[in-house]
């Protein structure tokens, strides 16, 4: 016998259950590895049943649960560090490149708009929290139209490469929050005068006024610009293997 049975690489997909693997590109990686490990030992003359096969591959090559973990953190850590270095390669490049003339023409554009209009001070805020929302919904609508969200089939499992990104569209929103004010208190930034919170943040926007905020939703856009092009390229590539 040179390969495996059928009913045998159905058994190895049930058995690694028992290993709680979390994301789907550790277990494609663990799946493949157990199977081929296996068919190399029947090719060799092993003809011990499947669970005496698995069992030694998964002990020898793997390290059982405790390799497992140990692949799953620094798969997690390589792959955050790669995905974090570029967006901010990308958001760099808009400072010391050409591109800034892009980001110069996003801020006159921006701040012509709101001292044309004349609208209070506080719609920046408004407007920020809508730009650093965006992140998120552009990856929501990539991965729900290309079917990036898909899991493998009966496994149920996530995927790495989905959950690193999603947790990239938080840290703009969730540092915009905790600075500037809660949901309770953007809810009531054009009617309340009597929360402390509120009040701070309306004179922190006067303070800045139009040039200062307008820096801030620029700069905001570039993040967005930065992310946009990571999810066209990095990510992309990534979960093309998933």
């Amino acid at each position: 016998m040179k390969t495996l049975m059928p009913y045998e690489k159905r058994w190895i997909a049930k058995r690694l259950k028992i290993y709680s693997i979390k994301y789907a590109e550790i277990y494609n990686e663990v799946y493949d590895h157990m199977v081929s490990a296996c068919e190399h030992k029947r090719q060799s003359g092993d003809n011990r049943p499947i669970l005496s096969l698995f069992q030694e591959a998964m002990d020898q090559d793997i390290g059982s649960h405790k390799g497992i973990a140990w692949m799953t953190e620094d798969r997690e850590a390589l792959l955050k560090e790669h995905l974090l270095t570029a967006l901010k390669q990308e958001f760099k490049s808009y400072f010391d490149s050409a591109k800034i003339l892009w980001a110069c023409a996003a801020y006159v554009a921006y701040f012509t708009a709101m001292q044309s209009l004349q609208l209070d001070l506080r719609w920046h805020l408004i407007v920020l929290a809508g730009v650093l929302a965006l992140p998120f919904c552009y990856l929501l609508v990539v991965g729900t139209k290309n079917g990036y969200f898909r899991t493998i089939t009966h496994k149920r499992k996530t995927s790495l490469v989905n959950t690193l990104m999603i947790r990239l569209t938080q840290p703009a929103a969730l540092g915009f929050y905790a600075g500037f004010f809660s949901i309770p208190q953007l809810l009531t930034l054009f009617t309340s005068d009597s929360e402390t919170g509120t009040q701070l943040t309306k004179g922190f926007v006067h303070f800045l006024g139009h040039p200062g905020m307008s820096v801030l939703i620029t700069v905001a856009l570039i993040y967005v610009a930065s992310f946009v092009k990571i999810v066209n390229t990095d990510y992309r590539r990534l979960i093309a293997h998933v």
